[in-house]
């Protein structure tokens, strides 16, 4: 369920961002992709070599996720209005990008259960 997608008027300067979930309760869950200068210590870096978009090393901003309603991306996307669909990560991109943000402390734990990245806890019955 997840691609790369820029938001912002086609021309501008604009950040790439990654959907990190399919549509929940009519959302998805998506981070921002920032210049690597901002935070060095970065959980998860990437290179220009990893996608066409990217021009210098970058990080996922997971700090920065938000919940985008995807009826309204949907709809930008299809006017090609603000938003510019890139290419889809790689397998193994997408993998590593995976990984960062089922282990990053920047999400919370009840986003990532809400949007897949963790499983639902358990509930364990106590005997009486």
């Amino acid at each position: 369920c997840s691609s790369d997608l820029s938001l912002g008027e086609p021309g501008e300067k604009t950040h790439p961002w990654v959907i990190l979930s399919c549509q929940v309760d009519g959302c998805v869950l998506a981070a921002n992709i920032s210049d690597y200068i901002h935070d060095p210590s970065a959980e998860c870096v990437l290179n220009p070599s990893d996608h066409s978009c990217l021009k210098k090393p970058s990080f996922v901003y997971f700090a920065k996720s938000v919940e985008m309603p995807s009826t309204i991306m949907g709809r930008v996307l299809a006017e090609g209005k603000l938003v510019v669909h890139h290419a889809d990560l790689s397998q193994a991109i997408l993998s590593k990008v995976m990984a960062a943000a089922k282990s990053t402390r920047h999400i919370s734990n009840r986003i990532k259960i809400k949007y897949g990245l963790m499983p639902q806890p358990q509930k364990t019955k106590v005997p009486f």
